[in-house]
């Protein structure tokens, strides 16, 4: 069982994913929020062997702690490390650029996530659901959140 991880409830695993065909990927799906994660396995027999998942001698030495990133890897459960923050408009592209703010930022943009885990080496794109898909959805997390203001 993989938790989210915007919200930390249980997600939906849709086995792999369509995006990257040579590289191995999982995708999963959060009904609680939206959110979307793509995971993307390391390939490279030579870079495995970094890893404490593929090397004994480096799992031997492994300490699982967290990284000031909460959230853990949905392939192996290991603590996450945050690497960077982009639009949604400038990773998966299909946010309307149209209609923007006074700063011209797109209204119906969200916030992607690229998060690394240090054990199994994947690379795990985290993509928050855009905020027409949260309205039409009714996600019971936003709801929870707008709540509380």
């Amino acid at each position: 069982m993989s938790e989210c991880l915007r919200c930390n409830h249980e997600m939906i695993d849709n086995g792999e994913s369509e995006y990257f065909d040579e590289v191995p990927n999982k995708s999963y799906d959060c009904p609680h929020c939206g959110t979307h994660v793509e995971v993307y396995l390391p390939t490279d027999e030579e870079e495995k062997q970094n890893l404490p998942m593929y090397n004994k001698k480096l799992e031997e030495e492994f300490g699982d702690s967290s990284h000031g990133y909460e959230g853990f890897c949905p392939e192996c459960g290991h603590h996450i490390i945050w690497q960077s923050d982009f639009m949604r408009s400038e990773v998966v592209c299909d946010v309307d650029e149209s209609v923007v703010d006074e700063y011209g930022i797109p209204l119906d943009d969200a916030l992607v996530s690229n998060v690394y885990c240090p054990y199994c080496g994947a690379m795990i794109e985290i993509i928050e659901p855009k905020p027409s898909d949260i309205e039409k959805n009714d996600y019971p997390y936003w709801k929870e959140l707008k709540n509380r203001e």
